[in-house]
């Protein structure tokens, strides 16, 4: 979704040229979202946006930007739970700082958020969906077993009925 590499880049690039570390990699975990599927950028998306609207700024702990380090260093330096976590706290990192900066960003969210929504088909939720169900056909008390890097594609995959 161009719309969406562009609002990310855009952002990453702010954050660069003030030298915020953690916002940057905030939108290199919104990109990674892209990457894995509609739902989870849209969930990322609105996060993001509802708590610019209530103009919530969270801020880094010193331990937590040591962890930030590591993390960077090595993502595997967290378990999977402690990794979901900091992330969601990551993602929604305040970057604006003028009245205009926020209107930009919640409008940018906004028009992303919409065009999310107006995507039906999740391509490859449906390849998932197509290889279980051709899996099942064959053999109806297969188990099946899937690896996610992400929580939120482990709910999806638990709500295929």
């Amino acid at each position: 979704m161009i719309l969406e590499e562009d609002y990310v880049s855009r952002i990453y690039n702010i954050a660069k040229s003030v030298n915020n570390r953690a916002v940057g990699f905030a939108m290199i975990l919104l990109q990674k979202r892209m990457v894995s599927s509609i739902a989870a950028i849209r969930s990322s998306l609105k996060n993001r946006l509802s708590n610019l609207i209530k103009e919530f700024v969270p801020t880094l702990t010193i331990e937590e930007k040591t962890r930030l380090k590591d993390y960077i260093k090595d993502p595997d330096s967290l378990d999977d739970w402690e990794k979901e976590r900091f992330e969601k706290k990551l993602e929604i990192l305040n970057l604006p700082t003028t009245p205009e900066e926020l209107k930009l960003e919640i409008g940018s969210l906004k028009t992303l958020i919409e065009i999310s929504e107006s995507i039906k088909i999740d391509s490859k939720a449906e390849k998932l969906i197509d290889f279980i169900e051709g899996i099942l056909k064959k053999d109806p008390k297969e188990k099946i077993l899937i690896f996610t890097v992400y929580l939120y594609p482990f709910s999806f995959i638990r709500s295929i009925k």
